[in-house]
């Protein structure tokens, strides 16, 4: 049976949520991925959705937690992602130019931007709109 990953620390910090994990399933993004959400067994009938390694050796529903390291590598060249005071923002570098983007939210900050309270949560939040806009094609991803 599948096992969570001891707490060394918080994992969720470094992954995306599951509601996001969920929306980049249900855009079909591959479920390729270091981490996972899984409902885990915690005695009884009580089950809870735990980040655990992707191994998919469990009979177990799992759906990919992102790291921000494997969101970069989907987004397309010319996107970057830093800390402001309120929050992660990710969008396009100042030089890129992205048409598609220029009807996104807060289009002072070059087109394309998407927040997160962690930063794979804004690299997500970004993925799903360039997925939606046609800019990325999750049949090319892998």
């Amino acid at each position: 049976s599948a096992t969570a990953l001891p707490q060394m620390t918080d994992l969720t910090k470094h992954v995306t949520s599951l509601e996001l994990s969920q929306q980049l399933r249900d855009a079909g993004v591959p479920q390729k991925s270091y981490l996972a959400w899984a409902k885990v067994n915690q005695g009884g009938k009580e089950w809870k959705y735990e980040i655990i390694k992707n191994d998919f050796q469990a009979e177990i529903e799992y759906i990919s937690s992102f790291l921000d390291s494997e969101l970069v590598e989907m987004l397309p060249n010319g996107f970057s992602v830093g800390y402001y005071e309120d929050g992660y923002h990710a969008g396009p570098q100042t030089d890129t130019d992205f048409p598609v983007c220029d009807d996104f939210d807060h289009a002072d900050y070059g087109g394309c931007y998407a927040e997160g309270d962690t930063m794979a949560n804004a690299l997500a939040n970004l993925l799903l709109h360039l997925i939606e806009t046609g800019v990325v094609d999750v049949r090319k991803l892998v």
